[in-house]
């Protein structure tokens, strides 16, 4: 039988001298409190940016106040269907809340950043928590006319068929990275740019992430 992994060659990465600035984008949800009309959420994102070897700036945004009822989700243009499941389902609606925060900050940054790198933590994938006119599609899109580079990263993936890569990546005693666009195109089609199994450092203990890069 065919190993997806048997024809996959590492390629060990060499470090850039050039200085490039690297802005990384976080955020967090949490739901407060819960009333007869509806729950309150609280959420607050942090953005980093950093140019050789050091941090430059670091902005803080939140902590904000976010009061989903059944009212204003009906009066939205939120998919009835999607409101119905923010409205009764509060990990649902953190995520939902999460992801229009950072796509917000990050569509903001693609603006306003030149010949950048942006980090993005997760798959670089549309979502229906999305609003249209903020996807991650057009923060791409954004960020390629200005020359900048938008990479998500994740630490966990539920494609098993990645962990034949990932004992590839540690058996290398150096930062390394191994090519499995096919692999992941194949099975989550929605995926954006180019994607690969990355590890940063010299140890066979180091975090092997997947990216996506645009």
């Amino acid at each position: 039988s065919f190993e997806p992994a048997s024809a996959a060659i590492p390629r060990v990465i060499h470090p850039n001298e050039k200085i490039t600035y690297i802005t990384a984008i976080d955020s967090s949800v949490v739901h407060l409190a819960s009333t007869e009309e509806g729950r309150l959420y609280c959420a607050k994102s942090g953005v980093v940016m950093s140019s050789g070897r050091g941090i430059r700036r670091h902005f803080r945004i939140g902590p904000i106040l976010i009061y989903l009822t059944e009212g204003s989700l009906r009066d939205s243009k939120i998919d009835h269907n999607l409101a119905n499941l923010l409205f009764f389902d509060s990990n649902i609606a953190k995520r939902f809340i999460r992801i229009r925060l950072e796509r917000a900050i990050q569509l903001m940054l693609s603006h306003r950043l030149n010949n950048s790198i942006m980090l993005i933590d997760g798959s670089l994938r549309p979502s229906i928590f999305e609003d249209h006119n903020c996807t991650i599609n057009r923060v791409i899109e954004t960020s390629t006319l200005d020359n900048n580079d938008v990479i998500g990263l994740s630490k966990n993936t539920t494609m098993k068929t990645l962990n034949q890569f990932e004992y590839l990546l540690k058996a290398i005693p150096f930062s390394a990275c191994i090519d499995t666009d096919y692999v992941i195109k194949s099975l989550a089609r929605n995926t954006l740019g180019k994607n690969v199994l990355v590890k940063l450092g010299k140890n066979e203990n180091e975090y092997v992430l997947r990216a996506d890069l645009c």
